[in-house]
């Protein structure tokens, strides 16, 4: 486009992918990622993904732009959940529109059971706004930071049971080191979430292995308690990081 005898670089349009899920877990998303790098909106009546990430791409496949959309909203699940634990996973409806305006559509899923949940949108103290949340960046570490990025996918994309959350304390106790036991546990609670993660005789057949020797010398943690405690560690250290 010409203007004022020069030509205007247009700013090229981002490729959106629709969301499918809960108003209550969508709403809560576009809480935590109101900005690029990574950023959940509302479009309308509908929410919508965006991140340079999937825009950096380039070419005008839908396919490889959809294939790298399903990771980026992994990562975005598995922060919002380390957060709160309430949250449930949001989906890709299956349909996006490319920088040129045009919609694509693949198969999309059923709705979800209908729920209520409140969040604070934001916080503001004596007039000045707080730091925006750290989503988006985080989720954008994810990219260059392998620990990160898995965290962020067993968390937003794996059951959470004994076998995921061992894997991910494994990656959290390797990467925190001394810090781990300093700052965010003491090694008589993790003590008790490996006992109850590996002990057959602590956990029975949800164990990580299949035989067990003697009974557990502290109380085991349940599967519940277990979940709560590891996605503490995770939000700990993915903000520390």
């Amino acid at each position: 486009m010409q203007s004022g005898g020069g030509w205007a670089i247009l700013a090229p349009v981002a490729w959106r992918f629709e969301l499918a899920g809960d108003e209550p877990d969508l709403a809560w998303l576009a809480t935590q990622f109101p900005n690029r790098p990574v950023e959940v909106h509302r479009d309308d009546t509908s929410y919508a993904l965006e991140a340079d990430a999937i825009d950096a791409i380039g070419g005008d496949d839908p396919v490889e732009h959809l294939a790298a959309a399903e990771e980026v909203l992994t990562r975005i699940n598995g922060w919002a959940i380390a957060v709160d634990p309430s949250q449930r996973r949001v989906r890709l409806s299956g349909k996006l529109t490319g920088p040129n305006g045009q919609v694509h559509a693949v198969a999309g899923a059923g709705t979800g059971e209908v729920r209520l949940r409140g969040h604070a949108a934001g916080v503001v103290v004596g007039g000045v706004p707080q730091a925006l949340p750290p989503g988006p960046r985080i989720v954008e570490a994810a990219e260059t930071d392998l620990a990160i990025a898995d965290i962020l996918t067993l968390i937003g994309s794996h059951p959470h049971d004994f076998f995921t959350l061992y894997k991910v304390f494994e990656i959290i106790e390797h990467e925190a080191r001394a810090d781990l036991y300093r700052d965010w546990t003491t090694k008589a609670e993790a003590g008790r979430f490996t006992m109850s993660a590996n002990s057959r005789a602590a956990s029975g057949m949800a164990a990580r292995h299949a035989i067990g020797k003697g009974t557990p010398k502290a109380s085991p943690m349940t599967i519940e308690e277990a979940r709560a405690y590891i996605l503490r560690l995770a939000e700990q250290f993915l903000r520390s990081r």
